[in-house]
């Protein structure tokens, strides 16, 4: 099997490059969630040191990862409502489409169920489970949540592919 040293190395550039964007977009929502959540409990530290804030920034991404894998579960639980959805939405366009005199196609494609979305919705049911036996209501507001989240990831996708078909 030959292998092209440029194709493998333009990979492991993207791979680094998705790494440190990651990491950056990890630090900053954790830095958002931390900074609110001080606020919130009413205490901001004040006088910090460096060595603080180097100790802030790491629990700054320690909560964007933490806040990264929620969404991602979250999202993975919408994707396996997808054989609910898809048929949702088709009914509702279809319905939609029959007092028209041009019948427009949707724009965007809804994105499938697949095998990884299955093993991420688990763990999103794992996080779902005991925060609804604190609050009952979070058992109607994260699958909602999740639907949402769904709808996002497979109008991105969707355009992403039509971008991708464009070049």
């Amino acid at each position: 099997m030959d292998i092209d040293r440029s194709d493998l190395e333009k990979n492991l550039d993207s791979l680094i490059k998705i790494i440190l964007n990651l990491s950056k977009l990890c630090t900053i929502f954790g830095g958002i969630c931390l900074i609110i959540y001080s606020l919130r409990i009413n205490h901001f530290p004040r006088d910090l040191s460096v060595s603080d804030g180097m100790l802030f920034l790491l629990v700054a991404a320690c909560y964007g990862m933490v806040y990264l894998f929620f969404l991602a579960c979250l999202t993975s639980l919408g994707i396996c409502f997808s054989p609910a959805i898809i048929p949702a939405f088709r009914w509702t366009f279809n319905f939609l489409n029959r007092h028209k005199k041009l019948p427009q196609k949707p724009r965007h494609d809804l994105a499938r169920l697949n095998f990884l979305a299955i093993i991420f919705a688990l763990f999103s049911l794992l996080i779902i489970i005991p925060l609804g036996q604190k609050n009952p209501s979070a058992y109607w507001t994260l699958p909602l949540l999740a639907i949402m989240l769904y709808v996002f990831y497979s109008l991105y996708t969707s355009a992403g592919n039509k971008l991708h078909q464009l070049k």
